[in-house]
């Protein structure tokens, strides 16, 4: 009989010590689950905060690679990390995109700022072979187109300020304008 109570008491005890690993088990398990969905939820928001890029807005597009690089940076294993370097890859091609875009509006908008100077440079020089013909009426029409060319294209696109010619150009006008009127 006493090896029986010995026995028993012996089981219980193990049985004790079993329940006890059990609930340590699941009391660690449940911390680190607990951890690790806060984490998740903390990642998710903070790339949730994130601004979103506006279609065809470099800076914005910059702004926002920037912005999930760093969170990618910091937090390099988590759930969404995949979808996050999926956007972060698609962001790369728009930003090159937009580059090659705007480049293209660059050299477009140089192109025409050196044509307009090109025919303002022209439409001076037809204006002074107009007056040394005697066809003022005709210098008058050019000398204006060229300052509404030069005045169109702005002091930019001038090296050094506004168009050296400019200010010769407006006594020109002013002279012949003058003329016009003493001969009506």
């Amino acid at each position: 009989m006493l090896t029986d109570l010995s026995f028993d008491d012996n089981e219980r005890s193990g049985a004790k010590r079993g329940l006890l690993r059990l609930v340590v088990t699941c009391l660690l398990a449940s911390s680190i689950a607990s951890f690790a969905v806060a984490r998740e939820l903390k990642i998710r928001d903070e790339f949730r905060g994130i601004p979103q890029a506006l279609s065809g807005d470099l800076d914005s597009l910059q702004e926002r690679h920037d912005a999930i690089l760093e969170v990618l940076e910091r937090h390099h294993v988590w759930v969404g990390a995949l979808g996050a370097r999926r956007e972060l890859d698609q962001l790369v091609l728009s930003i090159h995109q937009q580059e090659r875009v705007e480049g293209d509006q660059a050299r477009r908008r140089a192109a025409e700022v050196n044509r307009a100077r090109e025919e303002a440079e022209a439409a001076r020089v037809r204006g002074f072979l107009h007056a040394e013909r005697h066809q003022f009426d005709l210098a008058l029409d050019q000398f204006r187109r060229a300052l509404e060319l030069s005045d169109a294209v702005g002091e930019q696109a001038w090296s050094g300020g506004i168009w050296e010619h400019r200010e010769q150009l407006l006594v020109d006008i002013s002279a012949l304008e003058t003329r016009a009127e003493g001969k009506r």
